[in-house]
């Protein structure tokens, strides 16, 4: 096809363009031309592939925790809790990631199975809604405070009585 049109073009030359008409002997344009592709320049293409990866990154970020246990009991607070208050004397509030179980005494305990954990900043830590179910006693709302920078928590809206982690 090349070879077609640089004669075509040699013919036109000899002719000195006289006829003012391009000749017929011209290849016909191909019915499938090339797609023009425009490529971003490099320092672009680089900026257009950081931004979505940040973007990415950010929405993984966003969804983690509601692929990870949205209703298992956070780890700040995990483990067993006493407290000095008379009122709760010889009683310990244990936490796992899908249980809560309040001992009276240590041979007789209430387990419940949690449900759903709601959670509320606030200036001093976080604020807590634990929704529970057990068979056996039936649906329990434990509302606490847990305060970070002491490491306590406080039971009851309003909060009152500090307990600290035995374990």
């Amino acid at each position: 096809m090349q070879q077609a049109l640089a004669e075509a073009i040699q013919q036109f030359g000899k002719d000195g363009g006289r006829s003012g008409t391009i000749p017929k002997t011209l290849p016909r344009p191909s019915r499938t031309l090339p797609r023009l592709v425009i490529e971003p320049a490099p320092k672009k293409r680089r900026l257009v592939m950081f931004l979505g990866f940040l973007l990415l990154v950010v929405g993984a970020v966003r969804v983690a925790p509601l692929l990870s246990h949205p209703d298992a009991v956070p780890t700040e607070l995990l483990g067993s809790w006493a407290t000095d208050d008379l009122r709760y004397e010889g009683r310990l509030l244990e936490l796992t990631p899908g249980t809560l179980t309040l001992r009276t005494s240590p041979r007789q305990a209430t387990e419940y199975a949690v449900r759903s954990v709601r959670r509320m900043p606030m200036a001093q830590g976080a604020a807590y809604i634990i929704t529970t179910r057990s068979e056996t006693a039936g649906d329990y709302v434990l509302m606490l405070e847990y305060h970070d920078s002491q490491k306590t928590i406080a039971l009851g809206k309003p909060a009152r009585g500090l307990w600290r982690r035995t374990r």
